[in-house]
């Protein structure tokens, strides 16, 4: 009776144990049919590029003229004439402000009458001299003489085109200095004048950008002033100033624009300058990724899941650099031209397949 007892349960027991591995059988089997159709999950697919060659950054700026310059004269006198007026562009060699003439063309009529007296002498002593009725040392005094005289003449009347200040380029006028029928001394000061042939645009740029830039590096550059930001104005070089700033370390750079016709622009105004230059530094060549793409981990490393030919993922440890416009650069772990995930890494497993989703 035992041993029937016996049978009976060790046959409940094997019959037991061979349904539990044809149902575990089972379960693997459709296992296996279910991942293999699974369909590819749909992601954000990118190829990995280098960084730009190009650079842009902005920086802070302000107009101002060519150069500022006081004007004088080079002779005395009384100033009758004054048609130069602050805020008033004057166009080069138009005049500016002008001294009483009468004195300095009466000096003028003088020494045209001893230049024609002398000149006479000269002729009177060369026919003499000629006939050999007086010596050649007469002559050569008659000859000094005259040659005196003419430079004299030049004089005054290089005096005399010294009473008129004409603008020696298109000339802002800043300011007046005098008033009209002022009595003024040689080299007085009368008039403040800037130089705005071209508008020189002047900003600051840090030193580790002028260490490295070479002009020739520079692609473009434009400003956007404070009152028309509307409009951008190409700019050209001119200038570095190579003395630092003593508390920001800064270099100060001279670029120029054409002076508009349609608008004012006058030295002092504000603006914003944008410089397009080719990079040299050690992000020059280098992967690039968004930053939508890392993965991060526990121990403070990231990873990127790289996409293989037949579609799946697999995780890369990454060696990144720092964050620049959203994207950052990969030091180690990827090749340029590699497919990576851009974006939902967090939701990835290792061989999960993923196709290209379609952006809207």
């Amino acid at each position: 009776m035992r041993a029937l007892t016996f049978y009976r349960l060790a046959g409940y027991r094997l019959a037991g144990a061979m349904a539990a591995l044809g149902l575990a059988a089972c379960q693997d089997s459709a296992g296996d049919v279910t991942s293999a159709q699974v369909p590819p999950r749909p992601a954000q697919i990118v190829t990995v590029g280098t960084t730009s060659d190009l650079v842009e950054r902005s920086f802070v700026a302000r107009t101002d003229a060519v150069e500022t310059v006081d004007l004088a004269f080079r002779v005395g006198g009384q100033i009758v004439d004054f048609p130069a007026q602050e805020g008033e562009i004057v166009p080069l060699g138009e005049l500016l402000v002008a001294l009483d003439t009468v004195d300095f063309e009466l000096d003028v009529l003088e020494a045209e009458v001893a230049a024609e007296l002398s000149g006479l002498e000269h002729d009177r002593q060369a026919q003499l001299r000629d006939r050999q009725v007086v010596a050649q040392s007469a002559y050569d005094q008659a000859s000094a003489a005259r040659q005196l005289d003419r430079v004299l003449l030049d004089e005054a009347r290089q005096r005399l085109s010294y009473t008129r200040l004409q603008a020696p380029f298109d000339a802002l006028v800043t300011r007046r200095l005098v008033g009209t029928f002022t009595q003024v001394d040689p080299g007085t000061p009368v008039l403040r004048v800037q130089d705005v042939s071209e508008i020189r645009v002047v900003f600051s740029v840090p030193e580790d950008l002028v260490a490295t830039l070479d002009t020739d590096d520079i692609a473009a550059a434009e400003v956007r002033l404070a009152h028309r930001p509307d409009q951008a104005f190409p700019l050209t070089f001119r200038e570095l100033r190579p003395e630092a700033d003593p508390v920001a370390q800064t270099y100060q750079v001279e670029f120029a624009m054409e002076r508009p016709d349609d608008m004012t622009v006058l030295p002092g105004m504000t603006g914003s300058v944008r410089l397009t230059y080719r990079r040299h530094d050690a992000l020059a060549g280098t992967p690039m990724v968004p930053t939508t793409a890392l993965d991060p981990l526990a121990n403070g490393t990231f990873r990127i899941w790289r996409v293989a030919a037949d579609g799946r993922v697999e995780p890369v440890d990454v060696a990144v650099g720092p964050i620049e416009d959203g994207m950052v650069p990969v030091w180690r772990g990827l090749e340029v031209g590699d497919r990576i995930v851009s974006a939902g890494a967090r939701a990835l497993r290792p061989d999960m397949r993923v196709v290209a989703a379609s952006l809207p």
